[in-house]
């Protein structure tokens, strides 16, 4: 199939896809970190808003970054000390933890000529005055988008912004329902790799693909397992490389419920209509999948215990980047939680491009008897 293939390719050098849609728009491209960057401001400045999701080659040394930041943050400063970035005009980082902090800042220093924005975004989201602040914050982030470009971001070109973004939820969030309730409908790879694509692509380029995907129905390439998969909840920021995914599959696992900042927190919400498109924005923050380190209404543990409970699941796998800070504090409180209510769960830690792919398979294969022994 056509789009198959282009996504595969999107996929297998993003970096160059990205390049070659600037050369053909003439269109600003701005580097994102993840989570929770507001692309819909970033689209509605006219500029494309691409994921930094790492590449294909092994990072060398980096005098100027910490051994002990997580290999996206040393991945991605390495592609730029190799002018591998180069198409980009600018950057926006989420202030996270110390290293994404420190990034920008060194970004900054490297890259003085380029638009760049560390967001300050709120870490109690049950507070009195988080939706004001927030809704300051993005108000400053986009007269920071209009300055520098010269610009003016309205309110209808932002919901217009908006409105195509939610639809790229909506498709995903429908086609994981799909699968969830007919495990022969997508794999796990197949999935995934949708959801990642659509943080490489154009949403409405990406629209069209998830349109087709949807019309295919269960004619889409199938689960060749024959026996029903192991069910579960997967935790973490992203799984690279994403072959693991493939592994998942093999062994049977089907992953019905996840966390990933590369998965349902990316679309499992929908931007509602309240008129001022900031306050509409900083409204769906409030409503998101619970973050490492912020505290909201709902936190991740007891999010992930209704997920497991509600859906039927039978373990969590637990996805690490190494050295990713938020992750490794909230992991100890979670799997005392998970092994409190009896669930069980494996921790997994990974780099870009430096995996154990031998000792992962195993892992997995034996969890997944485990949890098959148990039914």
């Amino acid at each position: 199939m056509e789009w198959v293939e282009r996504i595969q390719s999107v996929l297998k050098d993003p970096l160059q896809f990205v390049r070659d849609l600037k050369a053909e728009n003439d269109q600003r491209v701005i580097g994102i970190f993840l989570p929770d960057v507001p692309e819909e401001l970033i689209d509605a400045s006219g500029a494309f808003p691409v994921t930094l999701l790492g590449g294909e080659k092994a990072a060398g040394g980096i005098g100027s970054i910490p051994s002990f930041a997580c290999s996206l943050i040393t991945h991605s400063f390495w592609q730029a000390t190799l002018s591998e970035l180069d198409f980009l005009d600018g950057l926006v980082i989420p202030h996270l933890c110390d290293s994404s902090r420190a990034f920008f800042h060194i970004w900054q220093r490297n890259f003085p000529a380029q638009f760049s924005d560390l967001l300050r975004l709120p870490k109690k989201l049950n507070s009195q005055g988080t939706k004001s602040y927030l809704v300051g914050e993005l108000r400053r982030f986009k007269e920071g988008l209009e300055k520098a470009f010269g610009v003016n971001i309205s309110n209808e070109g932002l919901w217009k912004s908006i409105d195509l973004y939610n639809e790229n939820r909506r498709y995903l969030k429908t086609i994981q329902t799909r699968r969830s309730q007919n495990f022969h409908s997508m794999s796990n790879y197949d999935f995934f790799s949708l959801v990642k694509s659509s943080m490489l692509m154009p949403k409405g380029e990406h629209n069209q693909i998830l349109r087709k995907v949807l019309a295919h129905g269960e004619s889409f390439p199938v689960n060749p397992r024959s026996t029903p998969p192991v069910r579960v909840f997967l935790s973490g920021k992203l799984v690279e490389p994403l072959e693991i995914f493939r592994w998942m599959d093999e062994v049977g696992f089907l992953v019905a419920g996840d966390d990933l900042a590369v998965g349902s927190r990316y679309f499992s919400y929908e931007i509602e209509d309240e008129g001022d498109a900031l306050s509409a924005l900083a409204q769906s923050y409030l409503q998101r999948i619970p973050n490492a380190l912020v505290e909201g209404p709902e936190d991740r543990l007891s999010f992930m215990l209704k997920k497991v409970r509600e859906d039927g699941l039978q373990g969590v796998i637990f996805v690490h980047l190494k050295f990713c800070e938020p992750l490794i504090f909230d992991y100890p409180d979670l799997k005392k939680g998970l092994d409190r209510e009896g669930i069980p769960n494996l921790f997994i830690e990974t780099e870009l491009h430096s995996c154990a792919a031998g000792q992962i398979k195993t892992r997995l294969q034996a969890f997944a008897e485990m949890l098959g022994s148990k039914e």
